[in-house]
């Protein structure tokens, strides 16, 4: 269980070639619309603190029987977070 909880906040999210990707690669108008929506209809901290919940709930019934791809899916969530977290902090979240 301790290398689950291990992620470190300076880790690179992705490789260095989808990072070289993400940073080249302009984001589709739908996709802003659709991002802009769910910040106007969605409290950025609400969601991060229900997610967390679900989380520790989700853990403390399958802390024996977890996926085979769980440490993925938990640094995907820690990066999701961090990005709800921000959102947040920078006042971003017209529903706040």
């Amino acid at each position: 269980m301790k290398d689950l909880i291990e992620i470190s906040p300076m880790a690179e999210p992705f490789s260095a070639e989808e990072n070289n990707f993400a940073t080249t690669t302009p984001i589709a108008a739908p996709i802003l619309e659709s991002l802009q929506t769910f910040l106007e209809t969605v409290p950025a901290y609400r969601l991060n603190k229900g997610l967390r919940k679900m989380l520790i709930d989700y853990l403390f019934y399958n802390i024996e029987a977890l996926p085979v791809d769980f440490e993925e899916l938990l640094g995907d969530f820690y990066w999701l977070t961090n990005f709800l977290d921000k959102i947040h902090e920078e006042g971003l979240n017209k529903a706040d």
